[in-house]
């Protein structure tokens, strides 16, 4: 059973590298929030992406918060990682 309601979620960089905001990642970012959005029936009310860390206002869809966040964290780092390679 998934958590319902409107949450204020702070999400972390691994480890506090700060990644976030290199060139073309809040883009990503952005892309997979919508994607996920769309995906779960969620709304997003807010969302602020910082060096090292991201906080996303939201009420969660049908699938419950937990879900949303796994979904969004998985594929965001899917496409965020091999940019990020040092």
């Amino acid at each position: 059973m998934g958590q319902y309601g409107t949450f204020h979620i702070t999400t972390n960089a691994e480890e506090g590298v700060q990644w976030c905001t290199l060139p073309g990642i809040p883009e990503m970012l952005i892309d997979n929030l919508i994607a996920t959005k769309n995906l779960h029936g969620a709304l997003i009310h807010a969302f602020c992406i910082l060096d090292d860390h991201m906080h996303i206002i939201l009420t969660a869809g049908q699938k419950g918060v937990s879900n949303f966040m796994h979904s969004f964290k998985r594929n965001s780092s899917r496409d965020v990682r091999p940019r990020t390679l040092y």
